[in-house]
């Protein structure tokens, strides 16, 4: 998602009236939370239950408002609190916001008397809603369990999260470009997304080896900030440190990727050329969305299940000056979050990038990069509670269901994420204790109503920058941004009514959508359900793992991928759930170190055994894939009859399994995928259904006799088995849509059809009950996608 930054001259709309509806910055928000008791709620009196709102105001509610009312008047005063911009020493409200001078007569033109009808109005329909706003309250406190419930989930699978991230990031085949994941999944924000939109994964592409100088130090590759946007500036190269680039990194440093500039005396670094070029050199496979964007840092792609970004960048060698500030700014104390020494611990650990984007309004866009703080945000979110978290999450869940238009589009995600960054950092952690996530919901749409108001959204960590998006700002924009800030409450209520609705399972005919809701919230937090989730975390990290085993010992890097893979682990032996899928890897190592000499032990042998239905499925499948039938049939004979269990830790094939030849169903699927995607993505097969696709298989490569007419009815049986156990599979385990148990199950069908029809008329007698017309495009990830799925 690309950040804007501009000092340009912005025209108001005609109707920006914005201002009548402004409730109360952070600054004052503060204020407010510090006199608090009791249960009073939040200055915004559109969530006073019942009665005299003035009256249930806190201590300093009704000056707020009276100070508020009288600005209407002058709103040049209600403007007077803005800070003065460190970095140029002017007003952001003249300067960095480019308000024209006739703005004030604009708002001036809202009425005292206007205003304070606006406020009787208000005042009226509280008073009408009584048992609404009683709703309201049974409500919150279902959304406050909702987020628990959602928050307990990612919590539980934190660590094998931080796993898959280092696995990948250690064990994959490019060893000069780095990988670091980012974006809402590794700032293990509580996502929550509206029904059918998109959840992306970002990864950065570090070229190693490479540190950007920056400030003063103008040698060898350096970054020079823009004037008027300070987080966006140039990279040159001197001619001794070209040499350098193209000798190391010819492929990446090609001669199309410099461009010579003569007031520099130095080789100005072309960004879209440089982002191709890394994409390219990454060996990162992917079909793209769509062509490279020069005005996005990132390469779009998309994967089997998931939409995700590449963003090619350069590591700064130190934090730029005009950032270092941001370190020592704010309290001290501990009871902060974002407390100056905290920080002070942070800057000299956690690296600062520069990404290939230019300012939008920028006439040389298109020469340059913009600082990044990817890896600073997450520790950011690394800082906060369990409350903070599900508060911003419902929070940018309602942004995104109420503001996000293809029609109109103002402000961004990363706007709110700027705005919540702020909030936490100017409140104390005590200061959330009391807070509801409805109502922090509307103070967040407060910060926006004043950020639009302003015109100025101040970046986080760049002193002086103003990030608002004056390329955007139209009347059809700030027309419909008003018109959902006029009845913030109410579209609030019936959005989070809708997600818990559609999340829950809820029926909209339902008369009792809160008791509904309960019993769903008591059933996803069944041991049972966890399970389920958590091994389908397991089941991608499993293989994960074993892909890049593969990629590794094609490429001879095999010993070092392993030595990898084990320190990860041994970082997580006390976890009870990593523990599950260290067996079946280990199970992994030896079948490929049969190709070699030696047979490394993962970690010491002492770890646990996990379910035996699942190793035995992997056992199985590794040995199946040696061609070692005898054996496979010996182990799954001398198996325990198996109760099925759905959501169990799967078996993932990947291409590589092309080129064992496995069988005709499995290589069916492989081939499909192929014609669908370009590359055949991984794909999961349950356990259970494993286990019998191996018995068949099996019996037909070792019998060619099975099929005559004499055990043709041991043979349906064993198919009939098979189709139940594929009916009972989920089509959102171990990850929705066409990374579930049920796609491949289905796939597989088509592929023992195929079967079939090569059997000739033995084959042909066979009847297979689930149908052959099923659409396999309806298995999609928007279709199915649940809150409680975004893994």
């Amino acid at each position: 998602m690309t950040i804007q930054f501009s000092k340009t001259t912005s025209t108001v709309p005609n109707n920006y009236n914005i201002w009548k509806y402004y409730t109360c910055p952070i600054e004052e928000f503060r204020g407010v939370l510090e006199t608090r008791s009791g249960n009073n709620q939040y200055f915004n009196n559109l969530n006073i239950p019942s009665g005299d709102w003035r009256n249930k105001l806190p201590p300093d509610g009704e000056h707020n408002i009276k100070r508020l009312s009288e600005s209407e008047a002058n709103p040049s005063e209600a403007s007077s609190d803005l800070e003065t911009d460190s970095y140029t020493g002017k007003d952001d409200v003249d300067e960095d916001n480019g308000r024209p001078e006739n703005l004030n007569i604009e708002l001036g033109k809202i009425s005292d008397e206007r205003y304070r009808q606006d406020l009787s109005d208000q005042c009226q329909y509280l008073q009408d809603q009584e048992s609404t706003c009683l709703k309201h309250t049974d409500l919150d406190e279902v959304l406050r369990e909702y987020l628990n419930v959602l928050d307990t989930w990612q919590q539980e699978v934190y660590n094998i999260r931080i796993a898959h991230h280092k696995i990948w990031k250690y064990s994959r085949v490019s060893r000069r470009i780095k990988q670091h994941r980012a974006g809402s999944r590794v700032e293990s924000q509580t996502r929550i997304l509206p029904p059918g939109k998109d959840t992306d994964v970002d990864y950065m592409f570090e070229l190693d080896g490479i540190l950007v100088n920056c400030d003063d130090e103008c040698k060898g590759i350096y970054w020079k900030h823009c004037s008027d946007s300070p987080a966006f500036g140039t990279v040159y190269v001197d001619k001794e440190y070209r040499k350098q680039l193209e000798q190391n990194h010819s492929d990446i440093f090609t001669a199309d990727t410099f461009e010579w500039k003569q007031d520099e005396n130095a080789f100005l670094l072309l960004p879209s050329k440089f982002k191709e070029n890394i994409v390219n050199a990454s060996h990162f496979e992917f079909s793209r969305d769509k062509s490279v964007s020069i005005a996005s840092p990132s390469v779009s792609g998309k994967g089997a299940v998931n939409e995700y970004d590449t963003v090619p960048c350069l590591r700064l060698s130190k934090w730029p000056k005009l950032a270092d500030s941001w370190k020592s700014r704010g309290p001290y104390s501990e009871r902060y979050t974002f407390n100056s020494k905290w920080k002070e611990a942070l800057v000299n650990v956690v690296p600062l990038f520069l990404v290939p984007t230019g300012n939008p309004m920028s006439s040389n866009k298109q020469e340059q990069f913009r600082l990044s703080f990817s890896m600073v945000e997450i520790k950011c979110f690394d800082q906060l509670s369990a409350k903070m978290r599900t508060n911003y999450g419902i929070a940018k869940y309602a942004f995104k269901q109420l503001f996000c238009s293809e029609s109109y589009d103002l402000l961004s995600s990363y706007h709110i994420k700027t705005i919540f960054l702020w909030i936490v950092e100017e409140l104390s952690i005590n200061d959330w204790d009391h807070d509801s996530p409805i109502n922090f919901v509307r103070t967040v749409f407060s910060e926006m109503k004043s950020c639009i108001l302003k015109q100025s959204v101040r970046h986080f960590f760049v002193n002086g920058c103003n990030i608002f998006p004056f390329h955007k700002f139209t009347e059809d924009n700030i027309s419909f941004y008003n018109k959902n800030f006029e009845r913030d409450t109410e579209i609030i209520l019936q959005a989070v009514t809708d997600l818990l609705r559609s999340d829950l399972d809820i029926s909209s005919d339902s008369g009792s959508m809160l008791k509904d809701a309960n019993s769903q919230l008591r059933l996803l937090a069944s041991q049972e359900i966890m399970d389920s989730y958590i091994g389908g975390y397991l089941t991608r990290l499993l293989s994960m793992t074993t892909f890049s085993l593969f990629e590794n010992e094609l490429q001879g890097t095999l010993m070092e991928s392993i030595d990898n893979i084990r320190t990860v682990f041994s970082s997580y032996q006390a976890d009870k759930h990593l523990k599950k899928i260290v067996n079946s890897i280990n199970i992994f190592i030896v079948s490929v170190q049969t190709r070699n000499s030696t047979i490394i032990k993962l970690i010491p042998s002492n770890i646990n055994r996990f379910d035996d239905l699942i190793e035995t499925a992997h056992a199985a499948f590794e040995l199946y894939v040696m061609k070692k039938y005898k054996d496979v049939e010996s182990i799954i004979n001398s198996s325990v009859d198996y109760q099925f269990r759905p959501g169990e830790i799967g078996v993932s094939i990947t291409k590589f399994h092309k080129e064992y030849e496995l069988d005709t169903p499995i290589h069916f699927v492989i081939i499909e995928l192929e014609k669908r995607y370009g590359s055949c993505p991984r794909f999961y097969i349950d356990p259970y259904l494993m286990i019998k696709h191996l018995q068949i298989q099996i019996k037909l490569k070792e019998n060619c006799k099975f099929l005559h007419s004499e055990t043709l009815s041991t043979f349906q049986k064993h198919m009939l088995e098979m189709e139940d156990i594929i009916k009972q599979l989920s089509a959102r385990v171990p990850y929705i849509g066409k990374l579930s148990y049920k796609f491949a199950a289905v796939y597989l069908i088509h592929g023992y059809r195929k079967q079939f029809k090569e059997l000739g008329h033995v084959g042909m007698n066979i009847r297979l009950t689930i149908p052959d017309n099923i659409n396999l495009d309806s298995f999609n990830q928007r279709m199915f996608a649940k809150n409680f799925d975004l893994r």
